[in-house]
């Protein structure tokens, strides 16, 4: 594990070497101008201050003030969706899918994870209106079926919404 920290960025190791929050935020401020344009950076940090100091709602300033030009990147969308989802923050992970689907409808992936996101939610209503669209779409030919890793995957998902939820589904 050493070993492995030892190769992490200087930031990181300098962050975790700090002694107390307002050391931390001099250090990550310090390294702001030099790493803007790295959205690994972001999510780095972000990590850092809501592990290591428990404060989300700094780390998630740090991301809301700086992380918007990443955005436009569904590669770097996903991964703070991603981070979200780690540290169970559903609610972020789903503002964040939802602008993946709109960048991306055409993706069987922005369908799955849009409803992974309302599973997560406890939101099953919505997670079964996912798979049902994405049938919808691939059935109409608006989208491409994606045999090979997604269908089966969606399938399965929606199955298992349906059999778990259904007593919640059915009876209201």
């Amino acid at each position: 594990h050493k070993e492995v920290m030892a190769n992490d960025p200087t930031y990181l190791q300098e962050l975790r070497g700090s002694s107390s929050f307002d050391n931390a935020k001099s250090i990550f401020e310090t390294y702001l101008e030099s790493y803007s344009a790295s959205p690994y950076f972001y999510l780095d940090v972000f990590d850092y201050f809501s592990d290591r100091w428990n404060k989300f709602d700094y780390a998630d300033a740090i991301i809301n003030d700086n992380y918007g030009s990443f955005m436009e990147n569904s590669t770097f969308a996903k991964a703070l969706a991603y981070t979200y989802e780690a540290r169970g923050y559903y609610g972020k992970a789903n503002e964040v899918y939802k602008r993946i689907l709109k960048q991306r409808p055409n993706y069987s992936q922005s369908y799955f994870d849009m409803a992974n996101s309302f599973h997560d939610l406890k939101n099953p209503k919505q997670a079964l209106s996912m798979y049902l669209r994405y049938k919808y779409l691939i059935g109409e030919s608006f989208m491409e079926r994606d045999t090979i890793s997604f269908d089966p995957m969606m399938e399965r998902e929606y199955n298992n919404v349906l059999l778990i939820q259904k007593e919640s589904l059915f009876n209201d």
